[in-house]
């Protein structure tokens, strides 16, 4: 999480209590809230899929972990090679090696985060760099047997296209497909 978000005061506990009930579960996260000026005040929430087969499923398109909410076991992180220099998607990058690896994931449908958000956070996932290393890891994904050629191509045609758009639209076209 960045250092101007904001973790719900149970985040904490509710996690290590899923995590010491559920021994199988490898990685858990759950949903977040995002603002701009006043936590209290969220202009989006980002829900996940909660069980471990939607998350594989959503994970062939998009992340499937909001990444300021994962709590996870060391082992299973280690076992899937750790955070790479992988810019950007460093942590989607992580999500599908462990999914490979064997890591049973799930997601608390709860708010466990309120992460502020803004033109910035559109800005940096937008331009030719972006949308090169996006494509990059997008191919990876392929190459590894975790999607399939057609899946591959949808992803491509979609997401490229989005990052090179202008901020402002591709901002809009987050808000009105990529949120809740």
């Amino acid at each position: 999480m960045d250092a101007d978000d904001i973790s719900v005061p149970s985040r904490f506990e509710r996690q290590l209590g899923y995590l010491q009930e559920n021994p199988s579960v490898d990685i858990i996260g759950g949903y977040l809230e995002e603002f701009q000026s006043s936590p209290d005040d969220p202009v989006a929430r980002r829900e996940v899929p909660t069980d471990h087969d939607a998350i594989v499923k959503r994970a062939k398109f998009r992340s499937p972990m909001n990444h300021g909410t994962v709590m996870f076991r060391r082992e299973a992180v280690l076992r899937a090679g750790n955070y790479r220099a992988t810019d950007p998607m460093e942590d989607y990058d992580l999500w599908v090696r462990m999914l490979l690896s064997g890591a049973t994931f799930g997601n608390i449908p709860e708010i466990l985060l309120k992460a502020r958000a803004g033109e910035k956070l559109y800005e940096r996932r937008g331009g030719w760099k972006y949308a090169k290393d996006e494509a990059r890891l997008l191919v990876s994904f392929y190459k590894r047997g975790f999607t399939p050629l057609h899946v591959l191509i949808f992803n491509l045609l979609t997401r490229t296209p989005l990052r090179l758009f202008p901020n402002r639209l591709r901002g809009t076209i987050y808000e009105l497909f990529a949120r809740v």
